[in-house]
């Protein structure tokens, strides 16, 4: 039979491991909860921790979302803890790269991250309290796109980084903005074939107002008495000096994105994040707004270009 004082005692012990155990597990919770807050700030993302994203901390703070939280656009909304917990996990492996500054350049290239946003981390805020206003003279059927899959980024990718300022970070350069008439032509068109997956009908009254001015000021440049078709000195026109330097252009364009293009729609993220299923998503299978032939948007180059120049014998640049 146990002393009755050694009885006490094994009591008292229990007792202590007890409230240790739970005053541990209150610490670790506390720590928890707290190093969840502070990650999920504006300020650690920006100063405490991303020093990788110098150039997307001066355009957020330049945006309209500069109030907003960076995990608001960035996570799914409603993450539950044990999922953001393990996102945590997955985001020390960025350390190491962004101590040694090895960390991949450019950042976010071809804005991947707009091509594969759900909607609903936008729906979260812009909902019937925040009215669409399309630039003046736009037609935008915004349910349309929504019903076919089409996110609200896929559009309107710079919204919260404008693209206004310069660019500091060796190998780091500008994204394009998916808010110009190139960039709808990745889906919309005027022929049988579109350069994406997502093939939109490409006429004017789609999208234009019947008062929107469809010749762009370029067209209508006079200088020194030569006009937007009228051959300058012996040299090109001005229409052919434009689509020249956009045949240039687009194919530069084309030539960088070909290699690229099947690792950028196929790419897999790291096992984390499978895991958990977040950013898991494949981007929208639709190609640089720079591969789209800007003169194209407007013209059939088998029924606007080649006719008269087929009569000329002057060469249309693809």
């Amino acid at each position: 039979m146990r002393h009755p004082l050694k009885a006490l005692e094994d009591r008292a012990t229990r007792r202590r491991v007890i409230v240790w155990l739970f005053t541990t597990l209150i610490v670790l919770l506390a720590l928890y909860a707290g190093s969840m807050v502070v990650t999920s700030t504006r300020w650690f993302c920006n100063d405490g921790c991303h020093n990788v994203h110098a150039d997307n901390k001066k355009t957020y703070f330049a945006s309209s979302h500069s109030e907003i939280s960076c995990m608001a656009c960035h996570y799914p909304p409603n993450m539950d803890p044990a999922r953001f917990a393990l996102d945590r996990v997955d985001k020390l492996l960025d350390i190491y790269p962004t101590i040694t500054g090895t960390f991949e350049m450019p950042l976010n290239e071809y804005s991947r991250s707009a091509l594969r946003m759900d909607s609903d981390r936008c729906t979260q805020c812009h909902t019937a309290n925040r009215l669409i206003t399309p630039k003046p003279g736009m037609i935008i059927d915004h349910d349309v796109h929504t019903k076919r899959g089409i996110g609200c980024t896929v559009c309107h990718n710079r919204v919260a980084h404008p693209e206004n300022l310069p660019y500091e970070l060796p190998g780091n350069k500008h994204h394009e903005d998916f808010m110009t008439m190139r960039a709808c032509f990745r889906c919309h068109t005027l022929t049988d074939t579109a350069p994406s997956a997502y093939k939109a009908p490409g006429t004017c009254p789609t999208c234009h107002t019947a008062s929107f001015d469809l010749v762009p000021a370029s067209h209508k440049t006079v200088s020194a008495g030569t006009g937007w078709l009228t051959p300058l000195d012996g040299g090109l026109s001005l229409h052919a000096t434009a689509a020249d330097a956009d045949a240039r252009a687009t194919g530069e364009a084309v030539a960088e994105w070909t290699p690229k293009a099947d690792e950028f729609f196929t790419k897999e993220p790291r096992i984390i994040m499978q895991l958990i299923n977040v950013d898991t998503e494949k981007p929208l299978h639709v190609p640089p707004a720079a591969t789209v032939r800007e003169c194209y948007t407007c013209h059939v180059r088998a029924s606007f270009c080649v006719p008269c120049h087929a009569r000329s014998r002057v060469a249309v640049s693809e």
